[in-house]
């Protein structure tokens, strides 16, 4: 009966997100079709190199610490959590300081001083990671959809405002702190550890360093290519090139919807199933299977028309 309703929430919850995936994307779309109009390939690049580099400081200062309370048989203490959020503060306030400073200083030019702008947002993205580990391990999806969803609207909303102002590349760089606050307070407001007082305990941290090193490192891995990949095009081609690149990089998310939907809720479903000593294997290939055939659904007539497209819907200097 416990696998039975693990199942069902998680088929629930795979839906919620996919919903909420598609959502973001079409905001996402609507958004990057006003950005791409208003600003230059080289604007573009210049916000994608310190997008990626916001990503991998939110990862580095995650630790994986998060999901290894998540893979946990038993709930996680309420100490357990204060900790972790006394950790990602001071690492998340070191490292924007680290990065702001060389932003600021180094031999970067524009792409520096946006990338230092954006980096306020890695302490805010701090505050809700003890909610979302209590909401993921639940199955409880909706808190962190409709944070993610605001927080979203309040990203492209404030960027498009100051863009249309006059601010350029300057409006999406305080964008990025724009939502960073705007979903950890939504997710704060629901959240009963709205008021979680940081804690610090080397005796606690240690064992939730140990699993969380070594499955972060996978995540470190991709966007530490991603950067490499980013920094080789520009070095290369010029940022106007690394705008081309970010901008089809961002339509090619719209095949991965349902493969993220079920990469998220997979693992905290998968974790509850094995603690109540039920096997996952047959819940992984009915959703492998699914999403199989609903990917080739959207890439086979994307494959077809997407080039003509693209002139069509953002213009024709992102044509190549």
């Amino acid at each position: 009966q416990a696998a039975a309703e693990i199942r069902t929430k998680a088929l629930s919850a795979v839906a919620l997100v996919a919903g909420r995936n598609v959502m973001i994307k079409l905001v996402a779309l609507l958004g990057n079709v006003v950005f791409a109009r208003l600003l230059s390939p080289s604007s573009f690049g210049t916000v994608a190199f310190g997008l990626t580099l916001l990503l991998f400081m939110q990862l580095l200062s995650d630790g994986g610490l998060g999901v290894g309370l998540i893979r946990r048989p038993e709930e996680p203490h309420l100490e357990d959590l204060r900790v972790l959020l006394g950790y990602q503060l001071i690492l998340a306030i070191v490292l924007a300081a680290l990065v702001g400073f060389a932003g600021v200083v180094g031999p970067f030019g524009q792409a520096g001083l946006v990338t230092a702008i954006m980096m306020p947002a890695l302490p805010l993205l701090a505050f809700r990671t003890p909610s979302s580990i209590v909401f993921e391990r639940s199955l409880n999806y909706q808190p962190l959809v409709r944070a993610e969803v605001a927080e979203e609207l309040a990203y492209y909303a404030w960027g498009i405002g100051l863009i249309v102002l006059g601010a350029g590349v300057w409006g999406l760089a305080t964008a990025s702190i724009v939502k960073a606050l705007v979903g950890t307070l939504v997710m704060l407001s629901v959240s009963p550890l709205r008021r979680l007082v940081p804690s610090y305990s080397w005796q606690r941290l240690r064992p939730m360093l140990d699993f969380g090193i070594r499955f972060q490192a996978v995540g470190l891995t991709n966007v530490a290519g991603l950067q490499l990949l980013n920094v080789g095009i520009a070095s290369s081609g010029g940022l106007a090139m690394l705008g081309l690149w970010a901008l089809a990089w961002r339509v090619l998310q719209i095949p991965f919807l349902l493969f993220s939907a079920l990469w998220r809720v997979s693992y905290p479903a998968a974790a509850q199933l094995l603690s109540a000593g039920e096997s996952a294997r047959s819940m992984i290939e009915r959703g492998l299977g699914l999403a199989a055939v609903a990917t080739g659904v959207i890439l086979a007539p994307a494959t077809g028309s997407i080039s003509p497209l693209i002139p069509a819907v953002f213009g024709h200097r992102w044509a190549p």
